[in-house]
C-alpha cells in the first residue's frame, strides 16, 4: 500500500509491501527533499511495531495522513507461504 502524508503543500509517501522473494516486510519512506529510507523486517510483529512508532513520530512532527491510499496489487502476495 502507498500512504500519503502532508504538511501544507509538502508530501511524504510511505510504501508498505511484502517482498516474497526474500520473505521480508518492507517499509519505504519517500521524503519531499528526495531522501529515501527503506526498512526491512523478517517478522510481522516487528514490522507492525515499526509502523505504529512511525505513525506516532509523524504525528509529533505534524504530518497529517490525508486518507488517500493506493493498494499495490503485487505487494502482498502469499506472505504466509514464505
Amino acid at each position: 500500500m502507498i500512504w500519503f502524508f502532508h504538511k501544507g503543500p509538502v508530501e511524504l509517501r510511505l510504501v508498505t509491501r511484502f517482498d516474497s522473494a526474500v520473505g521480508d516486510y518492507v517499509a519505504e519512506l519517500y521524503y519531499p527533499d528526495g531522501r529515501q529510507q527503506i526498512e526491512r523486517f523478517s517478522d510481522e510483529s516487528t514490522f507492525r511495531g515499526y509502523l505504529l512508532d512511525l505513525e506516532h513520530r509523524l504525528v509529533r512532527e505534524r504530518w497529517e495522513h490525508d486518507r488517500r491510499t493506493i493498494v499495490l496489487p503485487d505487494g502482498w502476495q502469499n506472505p504466509r507461504s514464505v
